[in-house]
Formats: structure tokens, sequence, C-alpha cells
């Protein structure tokens, strides 16, 4: 009897409770974001009112265009576009230019003329 009771208390609980639970779920219709798409609207919601607006979408475009307007006349000359100058397009450029900056310190031995035989002789240091 006493098991009966606790099984309809819980019962009546929980149908008191499911209508609140139905409206938290219906605030809620976003769709599910990945990893990279959470991590994109933060990045993105600069004021993190839960929106983004259109001069928070387009900021990281524009800060992208005004690094590489190096005259700031609010335009990109073909110079200006192909140009490099970003810090992380510099970063790279280090990246690439340290292994051929090695490449071209090896020492290869210096050869003479070939000789009257028709063969190259080490040059003598």
């Amino acid at each position: 009897m006493k098991a009966t009771r606790i099984i309809l208390a819980a019962a009546a609980a929980a149908f008191i409770a499911a209508p609140a639970f139905a409206a938290d779920a219906a605030k809620s219709d976003a769709p599910a974001m990945t990893k990279n798409q959470v991590t994109e609207w933060t990045k993105l919601d600069a004021d993190k009112d839960g929106s983004i607006s259109k001069d928070e979408y387009i900021a990281p475009v524009t800060a992208k265009f005004d690094a590489k307007d190096a005259d700031h006349d609010g335009k990109l000359s073909k110079e200006e576009f192909v140009s490099r100058k970003s810090a992380k397009h510099k970063e790279v450029a280090k990246k690439e230019a340290a292994p051929a900056a090695s490449e071209t310190k090896e020492e290869t031995p210096a050869t003479t003329a070939p000789a009257a035989g028709g063969s190259e002789t080490p040059a003598k240091e």
C-alpha cells in the first residue's frame, strides 16, 4: 500500500512537471550545432547577445580587407590583393623559406674544369 502511494505520487509529479519541460524544449528550437559551428558562433557573436548581426558577420572579412589595404584608400589594388603582408602569411613564408635556406647552405665540393682526359677532378683547398 505504501509503495503504491509512492508510485502514484511520483507519477503525479512527472505529469505536472511535463508541461514545464515541454516549454523549455519549445524555446530551444535551434538545430544542434557541431563543435566547429559553436566555435565560429562564439567568435562571431561579439556582443554575446545570442544572435549575429550583419556587422558581426562581416567583421572578419573587413579586418582581412583592412590588413591588405596598405594605402588605406578603401580599395585593393592587384598588388595589395596578392601581397602577403598579413602576420599569418609572413609566418607561413618563414616556414617555407627555412628549409630552402638550409638547403642552399649545404656545401658541395667544388670542381675544376675537365682535365685533358675529360673528367672533372675535385678542387684542392
